[in-house]
């Protein structure tokens, strides 16, 4: 029997896969990370660590993290959720307390959306180092929003434990 002739047996067998699914897929949604939306104050902890989300216009939703220690700020975040290219994807830039950018102006990092669940969100992409650079969301209730940074081959991991 010549390969052919096994391939054609196997499909009358088993059946001709079809391949991905024919049917559109829905369209992505900020609805997916709505639930993001609100003024979160760091918990458990002397710093000052805190997080806001305006819930989404025109296709975004913008955020920003600070964190003081020590009476000293120390770091500022703006971040944005949109939809890029047909997926979700999360958008962050670093400042000084000057507001002197630590990436570089062309380059803030971008995270795909790659897993989202109810009151979940899990962003992945590259870190400045060319490692992996993952961040999570999750609101066990809610009036609580974790999140999770993990960088870098080394698995460095900050967890940041939120209320409203």
């Amino acid at each position: 029997m010549t390969s052919i002739q096994v391939l054609l047996a196997y499909t009358l067998v088993f059946g001709a896969s079809a391949g991905p699914s024919s049917s559109p897929q829905p369209a992505p949604s900020l609805d997916s990370v709505s639930w993001m939306a609100g003024h979160w104050v760091g918990t458990g902890t002397q710093d000052v660590s805190e997080e806001v989300w305006l819930p989404a216009t025109a296709g975004a939703m913008v955020g920003m993290w600070r964190w003081a220690s020590g009476g000293d700020m120390r770091l500022y975040e703006l971040l944005t959720i949109s939809i890029e290219s047909g997926r979700i994807a999360l958008r962050l830039r670093h400042f000084r307390p000057n507001l002197v950018a630590l990436e570089d102006k062309e380059n803030p990092f971008v995270l795909p959306l790659i897993k989202s669940g109810p009151r979940e969100a899990v962003f992945e992409g590259i870190a400045s180092d060319g490692g992996p650079l993952r961040i999570t969301y999750r609101s066990p209730a809610p009036d609580t929003l974790e999140a999770t940074v993990e960088r870098g081959g080394t698995k460095q991991v900050y967890a940041y434990r939120l209320k409203k």
